[in-house]
Formats: structure tokens, sequence, C-alpha cells
């Protein structure tokens, strides 16, 4: 993390299963509607740095909208040598039985200090979403009741939070 070697336990099957029913939606919508592209455990950094493992984040699931990665892929060259130098638009993390409610903060306070403008952190063990926009607005807290949206970042995209658990 941040180019530190930090130990984690491989991930377990609740870990994997929001991480597939988010991706499978997001995808979908995103393609059916040509809003960009989604990627599972991509890294990007901010910027070509030589040692830039040290600044490089790889969120759970990451949407990047298409008039951002166009950019991108026109304005990198040789992009299968080197990870994505962009920031997305929105992220993913899902809370895995290991990770500390700080370390998972401290991600989304970097994510937002690099410019991401919609953050979800689903926890499967809770059963809940907690949502966070660069727009400043408070924290929100989503249920198995509730609905997943993109806001004006995915705009239009909403599933139902209960099926990232099944």
């Amino acid at each position: 993390i941040n180019g530190e070697r930090v130990p984690l336990s491989p991930n377990l099957s609740p870990h994997g299963w929001p991480t597939r029913a988010l991706f499978r939606a997001l995808d979908a919508y995103c393609v059916a509607h040509q809003l960009g592209e989604v990627f599972v455990e991509m890294t990007f950094v901010l910027e070509a740095i030589p040692n830039w493992v040290a600044g490089s984040r790889q969120p759970d699931v990451m949407f990047i909208s298409a008039a951002q990665y166009a950019a991108y892929k026109a304005n990198t060259i040789e992009r299968s040598k080197k990870p994505m130098i962009v920031i997305p638009e929105a992220v993913a993390e899902i809370v895995s039985p290991t990770d500390r409610y700080s370390d998972v903060n401290a991600k989304v306070e970097l994510y937002l200090q690099d410019g991401v403008k919609l953050i979800w952190v689903i926890d499967p063990q809770r059963k809940v979403v907690m949502v966070y926009r660069a727009s400043g607005d408070t924290e929100q807290k989503l249920t198995i009741k509730d609905m997943l949206d993109g806001g004006d970042v995915i705009p239009g995209f909403s599933m139902p939070v209960a099926n990232l658990f099944e």
C-alpha cells in the first residue's frame, strides 16, 4: 500500500460475491449506455513516475468514464507496460473480515484526495454500503432495503443493495 509491503490474507468467498455482483451489473449498464469502462482490481496511479508503486491504488472495482478512458488511451504510449495513469470517477472497496476500519477510512480519504467522485464501501458482514461523494455530501449508509445508485457520476445506474449479498 503506497509502496509499503503490507501482508494481507487471501480474499474469501464473501469478498468475491459482492465484487462479482457489482461488476456484472455496473459493466452491463455501462456497456449498454456507452458510459465508460469498469475494471476489477486494476491498478491506477496519479502520474507516470519511475517508482509508481509508491503512489498506486487498487480498488476492488473502478469506473472510468468513456471520455476519460478515450483520452487516457490517446495520450498514453505503451499502455501495456505501465499501470493506468488515470483517476477513476467511481471506486468500490469490499471490506474483508481482516480489514481494520481505520485502514478502510484511510483509503476513502486517499480516493477523495485523488479526485475520485464516488466511493462505495461494501461490507458483506454487516450487509451495508457506505457511500462517499467528493461533492462534500455527508456519508450515506445503505442497507439491503435500499438501492445503490451512480448519482451524477454514473447517471441512471441503480441496483438493489441486497443483490450484492446474494
